[in-house]
């Protein structure tokens, strides 16, 4: 059996190494999975591609918009000048 000094060292050792090898705060150690970046991209460009955000697309087809989704894709596609 391992002596208490012994093992209290070897704990003193490994805190000592793990808190070196830590990042700097504020940086994640995982990146953001390229489908999730795509579509973060996607929705911060769309005000400027279509003229309004996310949120005021929403607000249009909960308004004026059909509620079946393959008849609110062919209605947003119209909309848009897109066939």
């Amino acid at each position: 059996m391992a002596k208490p000094q012994a093992a209290n060292t070897f704990l003193l050792e490994f805190l000592s190494m793990a808190r070196a090898s830590k990042k700097p705060a504020g940086r994640s150690l995982y990146s953001v999975h390229p489908g999730v970046a795509m579509v973060q991209k996607w929705i911060a460009d769309l005000k400027d591609k279509t003229g309004r955000s996310l949120e005021e697309w929403v607000a249009l087809v909960k308004e004026s918009g059909p509620t079946d989704e393959k008849a609110c894709r062919a209605w947003l596609k119209e909309a848009r000048g897109r066939s």
